[in-house]
């Protein structure tokens, strides 16, 4: 079973590798296949001329998305912090590729307690240009920033695509875990635009990990920025399969339950600040927080007075709800796991007890509801009988026909009912009574026998649900 699996892995790589191959040489060969298509002409040709323009559109997405280029000593040089203790740290993710991480440490009081705030930027530069930004997070904040480059960008390795951004995160991610310098209970993320994505992903995938998230003028999903930037064209109704990246923020952060703070700056002209608030309504978060900067835009929002207090209230109300103090006080009023499990037990054995005694009472129901139907039939049988005896002679004698002699009567007596007041006038009296008796107890009893089956249905719902 390993070894076919093994198998078909191995020829499933290659045949993305041969498809690969063979839509990069559609693409260098689109021009030679438009001249031979114009003096030949073909089916083949034309399939062939609109699969490398496919190949060419799909892979300029890179081109539209990722900036590592800008300016262009991006990828030459990497501004560093000086006059401050900061270390310049390489890393490698899963598939091998070089990361460039940059730590910049808080040296103040508590600073072994000091939160760590990894900082993904947004989809142009490195992360010196960030310096500016996190030498004030620093000061304000009192915290430790680690920044981050993706592949392709600054002196990282690799080229930047969707998948690589998620596990050059996923890398630092683990890498910070094995800090023993940092306080891996106050871990927070940070991203602006491109990095927010970043951000929201790792934190759906790393909930356990995380203590809060920061996203700031970030998106909803690619999909979502391209039938806003090019609303000219029908790109809503495009599948998300011909998306090379996509993004899909909005679907990820039902995920992110932990505290959540979105800053959105209205004057961005890059991504429409309803994005923001969307994102903030579908946070399923109970401590979410949205700070909105009337002069924001998409870069510079950070700028904004008030923004470093906005931030680091989030972080004291995040930092507080994780004191050991508050976690006792939380724990005290949570039942141990022991607790717990003992009232489950007993609770089980109370839902079969119940539903057990419920079985009981309904059987015993049916069958007294089925001798009282029997009773009843019996009852009912007798009183028509005497009520057939009450009957005058006269009424149960056959009459006599037109033209017929009439029946000679004469020394024989005629039968009269009894006068009122004597026995079978009390005998049907009773009986009446009785039957009306038994169909009160009957359905009574038939009462009884639905209350009883729906304690039943109640009791093992419950046994099942627990």
């Amino acid at each position: 079973m390993e070894k076919s699996w093994m198998l078909w892995n191995f020829v499933e790589r290659w045949l993305i590798a041969l498809a690969s191959w063979s839509w990069a040489l559609c693409r260098i060969s689109l021009l030679p296949l438009i001249v031979t298509f114009h003096l030949y002409g073909g089916i083949i040709l034309l399939l062939l001329i609109f699969i490398s323009i496919a190949g060419i559109l799909y892979k300029f997405q890179d081109v539209l998305l990722y900036f590592p280029e800008q300016p262009s000593s991006s990828r030459l040089y990497v501004p560093m912090p000086t006059g401050i203790p900061h270390e310049n740290i390489f890393i490698r993710t899963k598939d091998g590729i070089r990361l460039n991480l940059i730590l910049i440490r808080y040296t103040g009081d508590n600073s072994p307690y000091s939160p760590t705030i990894i900082y993904f930027h947004g989809n142009a530069g490195n992360i010196g240009h960030r310096l500016p930004n996190a030498l004030l997070m620093l000061v304000n904040l009192k915290v430790n920033l680690l920044l981050v480059d993706y592949r392709g960008y600054g002196k990282s390795e690799g080229e930047a695509s969707e998948e690589g951004l998620y596990l050059d995160s996923e890398a630092v991610l683990d890498y910070v875990m094995t800090r023993p310098d940092l306080d891996k209970t106050k871990i927070f993320l940070f991203g602006r635009s491109l990095g927010g994505a970043v951000a929201i992903h790792l934190a759906s995938e790393n909930s356990h990990r995380i203590s809060a998230i920061m996203v700031e003028n970030t998106f909803l999903s690619i999909p979502h920025m391209a039938s806003t930037l090019f609303s000219f064209f029908p790109m809503r109704y495009l599948p998300l399969w011909c998306y090379k990246n996509k993004f899909l923020s909005y679907r990820k952060i039902s995920q992110c339950r932990m505290p959540s703070l979105f800053i959105s700056g209205l004057s961005d002209q890059l991504i429409p600040p309803v994005m923001m608030k969307q994102l903030y309504e579908l946070s399923p978060s109970r401590t979410k927080r949205l700070a909105i900067f009337p002069d924001g835009t998409h870069n510079d929002t950070w700028q904004c007075q008030g923004y470093f207090t906005a931030l680091e209230q989030f972080i004291k109300e995040v930092v507080k709800s994780h004191s050991p103090e508050e976690m006792a006080k939380t724990s005290s009023n949570k039942e141990s796991p022991s607790v717990r499990s003992s009232r489950d037990g007993k609770l089980l054995a109370a839902a079969l007890l119940l539903a057990l005694l419920s079985c009981c009472l309904t059987v015993v129901s049916f069958y007294q509801v089925a001798a009282l139907q029997g009773d009843l039939a019996s009852l009912r049988a007798e009183l028509q009988g005497h009520h057939a005896e009450k009957l005058p002679a006269r009424a149960r004698a056959p009459k006599a026909g037109l033209g017929e002699a009439p029946a000679v009567t004469a020394g024989l007596k005629i039968f009269e009912p009894p006068a009122p007041g004597e026995g079978n006038s009390s005998q049907s009296s009773r009986n009446k009574r009785a039957i009306q008796g038994a169909e009160e107890t009957d359905q009574l009893l038939l009462k009884r026998t639905a209350l009883s089956s729906c304690i039943f249905v109640v009791a093992i719902y419950f046994f099942k649900r627990h």
